[in-house]
């Protein structure tokens, strides 16, 4: 049965297929994903290669690209299984028109697509790109949303000025909050103007008041509330060593990621039980390739103090939060929603915030940026050795001052890495005489911070998104290697090649077969020189 034809400007494509059982339909659906109308066909446009298997980021269900549900578009149609009688109705299609898209059963033409098992809606580039998960976690005040804003914010230009990697909204109504989080920090009319810190980002939204960070889904006679994450696009730019110009070569699955950020209020971490919604918005943590803690470590006494020593009196935390509770609940969940596998804990990234406040604690390490840009090479190297140097500093530092963070991260993590940030990059200014009202309780109010959005210049906050890329997900960020001296070199291959240890018959040493240098792959065709 002919069900489709179609000619386009500079090429022809048949949608033919008969209808010999379901492998017939799904082909068919297949070729209507696949030429979509994105642009005039061409070389780098017009077409996109499918991924094998979707992964949907809310409920983390596989599914073949052809199995996936359509959102219908009549207003007629309302009233869904999974999401309730607000909602389109999703559907398998039977009808396309002669574009290729689906008809719902008005006969109107649908271009979403949602999840098979949630029916939540996915931005069709889901279709196209693998997904690259990262849980942000944190207690509450602990600075999360300012990193967060910060951090996309800077990620934006660094990734496609120096790395040729270009990072786009996936799915901008979703990403509304961060793109106010980045108005707010980066986009004030007057610079010079003081602002209130604590009233420049508002608060992340906890339980019912949250509703922009779950979605309520029905499933089994059981209301569940699946996480929506912040979605950004991925894709290697001319000049990135792995970049493809043919937009519809699979080889560029390989590279390209959709990069999906979770986040939620710090309550959502505290083991009390209260809200019963709590373990399933935070179900992502399992399914995270890498996670980030943000620490505070102005709210623990023995640091502060140790600060004070060296600066003078601070600002008393605005709260203190259980963050090593906190912690260690993220890791009961991990362990609870990975059957106990403790060696599949994702790598734990420590940030310790607020480094503006504290930097005089840590006076060896360099914090500029840790990027190398070679004179022949068309993107940046990322220094993971000197990144790694400072997080060793900051352990003998926490070991010190923070036992407990270290233990408890050492102890739930097979890979931990602690990397200073600053979301602000310079500590608020206080102005005598100005507090903020009595508590309930008759306690003096606490100081107003004030900073200007001049002085507003983030510091390190796009090092551990790059970091995680770069060491665990393959040729997306490169990696800078240092040029090893003869000396260095020698040792290098002393310690890959130990001396055998003979045994008790033999009389006579063995010729040992000439040592081989041992070298570390480079993830990009780098010239060392040009990075040293």
């Amino acid at each position: 049965m002919l069900v489709g034809c179609q000619a386009k400007t500079g090429i022809n494509h048949f949608f033919v297929t008969h209808f010999a059982g379901q492998a017939g339909f799904k082909s068919y659906l297949c070729l209507s994903l696949r030429y979509l109308p994105l642009g005039p066909p061409g070389k780098g446009n017009g077409m996109s290669a499918l991924v094998e298997e979707v992964v949907c980021p809310s409920c983390w269900g596989e599914f073949d690209p052809a199995d996936g549900v359509w959102i219908s578009r009549h207003p007629g149609l309302m009233g869904d299984v999974r999401l309730g009688p607000d909602a389109q109705e999703r559907f398998q299609p039977s009808r396309f028109d002669a574009r290729g898209f689906p008809l719902d059963a008005r006969g109107q033409a649908c271009s979403e697509v949602a999840c098979p098992h949630c029916h939540l809606a996915l931005p069709r580039y889901f279709l196209e790109m693998r997904p690259l998960f990262v849980s942000v976690v944190g207690a509450p005040a602990s600075g999360k949303s300012y990193f967060l804003g910060a951090a996309i914010h800077q990620l934006r230009s660094v990734s496609g000025e120096r790395f040729k990697l270009g990072m786009l909204d996936a799915d901008p109504e979703r990403n509304a909050l961060i793109l106010d989080y980045e108005r707010a920090l980066f986009q004030q009319r007057d610079l010079d103007s003081p602002l209130d810190v604590a009233e420049l980002i508002r608060k992340t939204q906890y339980g019912a008041n949250a509703a922009g960070t779950f979605a309520a889904v029905r499933h089994g006679g059981l209301l569940l509330h699946r996480p929506r994450p912040f979605s950004y696009r991925l894709e290697t730019k001319s000049g990135h060593p792995a970049h493809l110009e043919q937009t519809d070569d699979p080889n560029n699955q390989k590279v390209n990621r959709i990069l999906c950020v979770y986040d939620n209020a710090g309550e959502s971490y505290l083991p009390t039980r209260q809200d019963p919604h709590a373990e399933e918005v935070t179900a992502h943590l399992a399914q995270a390739r890498f996670i980030l803690f943000v620490f505070d470590p102005l709210q623990d006494r023995r640091f502060l103090n140790e600060v004070e020593q060296v600066k003078g009196p601070m600002p008393p935390p605005k709260q203190i939060t259980g963050q090593y509770e906190v912690l260690a609940e993220a890791a009961r969940r991990v362990h609870q929603l990975r059957s106990g596998d403790r060696g599949a804990w994702p790598p734990l990234l420590i940030l310790v915030s607020k480094w503006d406040a504290w930097h005089q604690l840590l006076p060896g390490v360099d914090m500029s940026e840790p990027l190398r840009q070679g004179s022949r090479a068309p993107v940046a190297g990322l220094d993971v050795e000197r990144i790694e140097s400072a997080s060793d500093q900051l352990r003998t530092l926490l070991l010190r001052l923070c036992p407990n963070l270290v233990q408890t991260a050492e102890a739930i993590g097979h890979e931990v890495r602690y990397l200073p940030v600053s979301a602000l990059g310079k500590t608020p200014e206080t102005r005598p005489g100005m507090n903020r009202p009595a508590g309930p309780s008759g306690e003096k109010g606490l100081p107003v911070e004030f900073i200007r959005p001049r002085d507003i210049r983030p510091t390190w906050v796009t090092v551990p998104f790059l970091y995680g890329m770069a060491r665990f997900v393959s040729k997306l960020v490169p990696k800078a290697e240092r040029k090893l001296e003869p000396k260095e070199k020698q040792v290098a291959i002393e310690k890959s090649n130990p001396p055998p240890v003979p045994s008790i018959q033999e009389t006579s040493p063995k010729p040992r077969p000439p040592a081989k240098a041992a070298v570390k792959p480079i993830e990009f065709d780098f010239d060392p020189e040009d990075l040293k």
